[in-house]
């Protein structure tokens, strides 16, 4: 089976690298049938907005769009597998190059959406193109239920449309592996704190700044020792570390982690008590709860439809609307940490471990290929 992974996040530097990259990981080891798998080179993935939106507008002037035409020729591709791209006539235009191969659309939201969401006109207009561009796939696999209204909402077949959320990699994220006191030493962080985690990149909908002023406002109010890790991308560090500094010092420690490395996140999680993720946009499954909850650490989450049809609150974790609620359950969970801990921290792990991998995030992927080639069959 040959397959053509064709995913410009493999190479970004935000966080949809990690699902690019751990789905590729997944289905290039895939152990059940013999799958040989291509990606386009990082040369060829383009850098600058003016560049971008020129490729946007104008594929046939895009180099990686000429190189993915000749791949596609000499190699007869059984599936092409198109992850959030912003050349979103890639769809149509692989449909028209081979009508062989299966051309199947994973994405977190739609491009031009993100693109043109100040601009109405333009939104509409270029929303409506690219639905008809995705609407030409073979099967299409949103993030989440949200996602998948919008697309039905927008006209397309739903028998086209199958959710497929986030995974985990629980070879990475496995608590077992690693020495709580040892990394503790490794990070300076003293023995008897009781460990805060953020980690993931920074938008407006995360509330970054809510988040760091409820650890201050809790931390006057017990006994505990509180330490908080965060682990974000660069983007804004100077603003970052202008908060940190005004609402942290003198009330609680904090170390503040810029751009590391993924692989070095399940060490931060293993010393990790709490795992925070209070806010987010209504669409978004976000990957770190599968992360956070993986590695058995207590987490509080948003309460999202996304979310909601994940994780049960109360039972993987602890979901809220606002800050006040957030606030308040922060409180509540640092307070009664063991009851808490003993209560929900095991069924989350247990829920990601054995329905959320990488490997079952690939399988329902190739599950509806092997569906539609019977069909093809018949």
């Amino acid at each position: 089976m040959r397959v053509l992974y064709v995913s410009g996040a493999l190479y970004s530097g935000n966080g949809s690298i990690v699902h690019a990259q751990e789905f590729l990981s997944a289905l290039s080891s895939f152990p059940d049938e013999n799958v040989e798998v291509d990606i386009l080179p990082e040369n060829l993935f383009i850098d600058g907005k003016f560049k971008k939106l020129l490729s946007f507008l104008i594929p046939s002037l895009s180099v990686l769009s000429k190189t993915m035409d000749k791949m596609i020729d000499k190699n007869n591709y059984d599936l092409v597998i198109i992850r959030n791209f912003y050349d979103i006539s890639l769809p149509r235009r692989v449909k028209k190059k081979n009508k062989n191969s299966l051309v199947f659309v994973e994405f977190n939201d739609l491009i031009c959406d993100r693109s043109f969401m100040n601009f109405a006109s333009l939104n509409r207009y270029f929303v409506a193109k690219e639905i008809d561009c995705i609407s030409c796939a073979d099967m299409i696999f949103p993030v989440s239920s949200q996602l998948e209204k919008r697309l039905r909402g927008l006209g397309v077949d739903s028998g086209k449309v199958t959710v497929n959320h986030n995974g985990v990699s629980v070879e990475k994220f496995d608590n077992r592996i690693y020495n709580k006191s040892l990394l503790l030493k490794e990070y300076k962080i003293p023995n008897d704190s009781l460990v805060l985690c953020y980690t993931g990149s920074i938008t407006k909908a995360k509330k970054l700044d809510l988040v760091i002023e409820s650890i201050r406002r809790v931390s006057e109010k017990v006994d505990n020792k509180l330490f908080f890790i965060l682990a974000t991308d660069g983007k804004a560090g100077d603003e970052i570390d202008m908060i940190l500094k005004a609402k942290l010092k003198s009330y609680v420690g904090y170390n503040r982690y810029f751009w590391l490395p993924h692989d070095d996140i399940p060490k931060l999680l293993a010393i990790s008590n709490i795992g925070l993720f209070p806010f987010t946009s209504p669409y978004m499954s976000p990957l770190k709860l599968f992360e956070y909850l993986a590695m058995g650490v207590l987490t509080i989450g948003p309460r999202t439809p996304a979310v909601e049809e994940v994780f049960d609150d109360g039972n993987h974790l602890i979901l809220v609307d606002d800050q006040p609620e957030f606030e308040d359950m922060l409180l509540e969970m640092i307070k009664n940490y063991d009851r808490f801990y003993e209560s929900i921290a095991s069924r989350g792990a247990k829920h990601v471990r054995e329905n959320y991998t990488w490997k079952k995030n690939v399988e329902r992927v190739l599950g509806k290929y092997f569906e539609l080639v019977a069909l093809r069959g018949n």
